[in-house]
């Protein structure tokens, strides 16, 4: 059971935990202050409401890290509104710039079916980019979406992912 959204992933009980990721980015800070114009110490000291318009812009800056954050804060209505298509838009922004838990949520999204049309071959491609990158859990959630893939579709997921990483995340769709 994924503990942040109480939902079965897949049906076989996986958890996928989205904010888990995002503790995995942020560096330890051995500061006894918050910067109050960090996006991720912000969000970190849950000042969410000001941690938003630092997010907004650092992400905007194209800061993954932030954008990462951001998608977060919109998944979870944290500092906002809860909103499902802006979070997976922050995400996507995140996974092509190269971040690993962005990739790994962007599978989650295509999996699910959340704010996206369910799609086993692009969460298969971002699971794989993820699995890639680093993220060892990724290469179970790869393996989920991949048994509901012919061999055939599997071929164009892996070519889908093998054009994401030479075009260095330009021609991720």
């Amino acid at each position: 059971m994924d503990q942040i959204t109480g939902r079965r992933f897949g049906g076989r009980g996986a958890a996928i935990f989205l904010l888990a990721l995002g503790l995995l980015v942020w560096p330890a800070s051995g500061k006894a202050q918050t910067r109050t114009d960090d996006c991720s110490d912000l969000f970190a000291a849950k000042l969410y409401t000001v941690a938003l318009t630092a997010c907004q812009a650092q992400a905007e800056a194209k800061d993954a890290a932030a954008q990462f954050t951001l998608g977060l804060m919109y998944y979870f209505g944290q500092g906002t509104v809860q909103d499902e298509a802006k979070a997976f838009f922050w995400f996507k922004k995140a996974a092509k710039a190269g971040h690993l838990g962005a990739q790994n949520n962007v599978g989650y999204f295509y999996f699910n079916g959340k704010a996206v049309p369910q799609d086993y071959v692009r969460a298969y491609v971002w699971f794989s980019l993820s699995a890639a990158s680093g993220y060892t859990e990724a290469a179970r959630f790869r393996d989920m979406a991949a048994s509901k893939l012919t061999p055939e579709l599997r071929v164009q997921g892996q070519a889908m992912a093998t054009a994401c990483t030479n075009s260095k995340f330009e021609m991720c769709e």
